[in-house]
């Protein structure tokens, strides 16, 4: 029994790291961001800045600026980013689902 307990701990710990998408990155949706709001590219996840209890990634520091002078302009294209990276989440839950012939 000793010995069950932190084999369980364990194989939690690593499922979490294996599924990034339920990690605590600032963004409560549990929805990784992978386009910029400001340019529409790929982010880097090393360049972001947390904007009403989200985390925001951006391409460049220069995007972050961009976004941080006016967030309010870039709201519509980071609500269709997040809806999008929804959207391709649920699409491969459900293959996965299906692969397990579900």
């Amino acid at each position: 029994m000793r010995i069950l307990l932190p084999i369980g701990l364990l194989i939690f710990v690593a499922a979490a790291i294996a599924y990034p998408t339920l990690s605590s990155d600032g963004n409560s949706r549990g929805v990784l961001q992978d386009t910029c709001p400001v340019t529409g590219k790929a982010v880097d996840q090393n360049i972001y800045a947390d904007y009403q209890g989200e985390r925001v990634y951006f391409c460049s520091e220069d995007s972050r600026k961009k976004f941080l002078e006016n967030p309010a302009s870039y709201q519509a294209a980071l609500t269709k980013i997040r809806e999008d990276a929804a959207e391709r989440l649920s699409a491969r839950n459900k293959k996965r689902g299906s692969d397990c012939g579900s």
